[in-house]
């Protein structure tokens, strides 16, 4: 699942860190992405098949969010006209990216997407607010909603509008989709009264799969790549949060050393994933990661 960490911020230099999956599994080289000084911290979204990584930035004088495109060291940032917060989470390969904003007159969130600086409102119909997350390259859009049922995934593909709801599931969100259809995202159950459960799921040919990282307290996937490759996040009963994919059922922790919370939040199809970082300040960071596949050593 999408969203962006606590904020405080510190200008990130880039370099070069390795991490190990835990298994042996993946073998992943961060880097640490330079944002602009103007910046207090930023938040990961999504990375394509070029390289190229969106994501959201918030300002140091005013506090607000703007969505960011990054590509062979060009940063640019936008804004949903007349907003104040523009979050942007994915991208496809043609470079549309889907997030939410919250216009200046309002606190509720509407979805967008942006292509070559044209941009578009996406709101659900009969939904409270509309929270776009994932995006293929035949532009379907998936994301989750707030509405009378409360939270729901959604899903539209040609301009048809599907809602999703994980069986018994409290609520579900929906986080990533790929070219196959491929749908990955989170749901909640609840366990008591104020006592709930994050599991991750997976929506392939019309049937639901959870898919938990082994003993953790709570699972949030993210996204999906064509090979069916999946990563996310997941907290151990102490709270914190630690990255992972699920590559050919193995599961693998991946976490960018010297940082106290990793959130992997998206993978291309060749394996480099963009990860959200906490620090031991509290600062939100941003990291690129290229990574192999490693026998058990």
């Amino acid at each position: 699942m999408k969203r962006l960490l606590s904020f405080t911020f510190v200008f990130l230099l880039s370099l070069p860190i390795t991490a190990f999956a835990e298994d042996g599994l993946l073998k992943c080289t961060f880097t640490e992405l330079p944002l602009p000084p103007h910046t207090r911290q930023g938040a990961a979204g999504g990375i394509n098949d070029r390289g190229a990584i969106t994501g959201t930035l918030q300002s140091l004088h005013d506090g607000t969010l703007s969505g960011f495109l990054l590509f062979r060291g060009n940063l640019a940032e936008f804004k949903f006209p007349g907003s104040f917060v523009t979050e942007a989470f994915a991208l496809n390969n043609h470079d549309q990216i889907v997030g939410t904003f919250k216009p200046i007159a309002q606190n509720v969130l509407h979805g967008f997407t942006v292509d070559a600086n044209k941009f578009h409102q996406i709101d659900i119909p009969g939904a409270v607010e509309t929270q776009p997350t994932g995006i293929n390259d035949a532009r379907d859009i998936v994301g989750s909603v707030l509405g009378d049922r409360g939270f729901q995934g959604f899903l539209i593909h040609k301009g048809h509008i599907k809602l999703i709801s994980v069986p018994g599931a409290f609520a579900t969100f929906v986080s990533g989709i790929n070219n196959h259809g491929d749908i990955v995202g989170t749901y909640v159950k609840l366990i008591a009264s104020n006592i709930s459960e994050d599991h991750g799921f997976l929506l392939k040919d019309g049937v639901f799969t959870t898919i938990d990282f082994p003993g953790a307290a709570h699972t949030l996937l993210s996204a999906i790549n064509d090979k069916g490759d999946i990563v996310g996040g997941y907290f151990t009963s102490r709270g914190f949060e630690h990255g992972f994919s699920f590559v050919r059922g193995t599961f693998s922790t991946i976490d960018v050393p010297n940082r106290i919370q990793t959130s992997i939040t998206s993978i291309n199809n060749h394996a480099q994933v963009i990860a959200s970082t906490l620090d031991i300040n509290f600062t939100t960071r941003v990291s690129e990661g290229t990574c192999r596949s490693e026998g058990k050593e």
